[in-house]
């Protein structure tokens, strides 16, 4: 399965007419703009569904298909979200310690050195300052020819935390540099992007590959955002003719030393925009390992053990040196309603997926999780127990990702986000929703529309391909959020769409895309517009 970017752009279907055209007619109600879009032959074996939900009446108001467990994809990063907001609190800080294992005399460290993930999944450029994270609507994490690795320095935190260890008064270590990544398993990839879940995180535990094409024929050229010892890449991808598909595979080949050859083949049209490729790294841990390494060199620390493939993982023993008084570094995280807005505005998959992960390792423990299976399953233990709270009917929503990929009715969805409203953090959880036509994942939502920066609300994709009929089934797109309707009622919506085929051709990636924005996306988005411009007339 493959989750991708949500974004819009313009589509002229037969019955989209533009709402710009038809805003400010009396007849024009939502319930017929919705059959207007509804009856368009794209959606002939299309399931819609949606359901709206009044916050001043506190009743649902309009229903299709509400009750319907659909695809919700990455709408329900909602749900990990306001849980994880309420399991943490919205200004949780993650703290990534450092710790020394023996005494520093003379500068020269007589034990390990340990760097212990915690969680905190922007180990990276995005932090801007103690109480900020910067996002872009691309994330590099999807690459794309609209991706950008994130400015500046991927590494800071490291760098800082190595400037730490140095103001210590360390100047050389005796024993080994360690990541301590026991917090939970690490090793599984998230369903969405591929990117490896770990408790260390650091640039999204992936390097940046960007393809150059250059002149016919010629090969491209690679720029990588970081480089470590172990891990060495290969360029075979050509420079093809003007307008020709992008094609690029990444194989790898693993040495009995550990160390990893990637090959990039395929080819990259003559003239096009640089293409961002992420390679996600298998081990967190050991890339982690090998980034702290050089970041100490480069703080004018001496090594005596270069770094090493098992120089990884902590063990009991090493724990009991986990004190205060043996803390030589330590990187204090923005608080997670930070987090919040780059998982919500640009859908990060590897940061939602963390969620139930490190609600189930930090905030667990108690009595009634004993008999739960690992981290991932308590989180979502916690979090079932939370909505449970909230007195909604988790008859509607089936989820097993914290990025997506579960099943969820509208009227579950819309009721969710009803109750979000009533919680204290409700405005910072507000805050990180796209903006219909100013940021995120809706930043071009629509041109022009009258409804431009009046409905915030989560977006959400899935597709994959249909190898019968060479092309792609869009599986799922989705909003759900926030808006006002003409009378000014203020209400939560969630906007459905599934199983919408999709004519580009199979490995035509780049098309693919193209067309589930200006088909699936904007459909969503006029539905939700719709919302916003036009009286909803029925009462059910």
């Amino acid at each position: 399965m493959t989750l991708l970017r949500r974004t819009f752009l313009g589509f002229s279907g037969v019955a989209l007419v533009s709402s710009t055209v038809l805003h400010g007619q009396d007849a024009i109600s939502f319930e017929s703009r919705f059959e207007e879009i509804r009856k368009d032959p794209a959606f002939i074996h299309s399931l819609f569904g949606v359901a709206i939900y009044s916050l001043d009446r506190k009743q649902l108001i309009y229903s299709w298909n509400g009750e319907t467990l659909m695809d919700g994809a990455s709408t329900t990063k909602v749900v990990a979200v306001g849980a994880g907001m309420a399991l943490l609190g919205p200004d949780y800080r993650f703290r990534t310690p450092v710790y020394r294992t023996g005494p520093i005399r003379s500068g020269v460290l007589q034990g390990d050195l340990i760097l212990v993930g915690r969680g905190d999944a922007n180990l990276s450029s995005r932090v801007r300052d103690r109480d900020s994270l910067i996002h872009v609507d691309e994330d590099h994490s999807y690459g794309g020819y609209d991706a950008v690795p994130l400015p500046g320095n991927p590494v800071q935190p490291l760098v800082d935390l190595a400037r730490q260890v140095a103001a210590a008064g360390i100047k050389r270590i005796e024993g080994r540099v360690i990541v301590d990544a026991s917090l939970f398993p690490e090793g599984t990839r998230e369903v969405g992007s591929g990117a490896t879940i770990s408790p260390i995180t650091v640039n999204d535990n992936m390097i940046d590959l960007v393809v150059h094409p250059g002149q016919p024929g010629a090969p491209a050229q690679i720029t990588a955002s970081l480089r470590v010892p172990y891990i060495g890449f290969d360029n075979q991808i050509r420079t093809s003719a003007t307008g020709s598909p992008l094609m690029i595979r990444l194989s790898e080949k693993r040495a009995p030393d550990g160390n990893i050859r990637v090959t990039l083949s395929g080819q990259i049209p003559a003239g096009a925009k640089p293409y961002l490729q992420p390679y996600f790294v298998a081990s967190p841990s050991r890339f982690a390992t090998a980034l702290f390494t050089q970041e100490l060199s480069r703080a004018g620390i001496a090594l005596q053990m270069p770094a090493s493939a098992d120089d990884t993982g902590a063990g009991a023993e090493l724990k009991r040196f986990y004190t205060p008084e043996n803390r030589v570094a330590e990187f204090v995280s923005p608080p997670f309603s930070e987090d919040a807005k780059v998982i919500l505005k640009v859908s990060h998959n590897l940061h939602a997926t963390l969620i139930p992960f490190i609600t189930g390792s930090l905030v667990a423990g108690k009595p009634e999780l004993a008999e739960t299976r690992g981290p991932e399953a308590r989180g979502f233990t916690l979090a079932r127990k939370f909505i449970a709270s909230r007195g909604l009917d988790l008859s509607g929503a089936v989820h097993s990702h914290g990025n997506g990929s579960s099943l969820f009715s509208p009227k579950f969805l819309a009721t969710y986000l009803a109750a979000m409203t009533e919680m204290p953090f409700f405005a910072k959880f507000r805050d990180g929703l796209p903006v219909f036509g100013k940021d995120g994942t809706l930043g071009d939502a629509l041109p022009n529309s009258p409804a431009t920066g009046r409905i915030v609300a989560k977006t959400g994709t899935s597709a994959e391909p249909d190898l019968l009929n060479d092309g792609y089934m869009l599986k799922a797109k989705g909003l759900a959020g926030y808006t006002t309707t003409p009378s000014g009622e203020r209400v939560a919506f969630a906007v459905l769409l599934n199983r919408v085929p999709i004519d580009a051709r199979v490995g035509d990636g780049v098309a693919m895309r193209e067309k589930v924005r200006t088909i699936g996306g904007n459909t969503v988005a006029r539905i939700a517009e719709a919302i916003n411009l036009y009286p909803i007339r029925s009462p059910r």
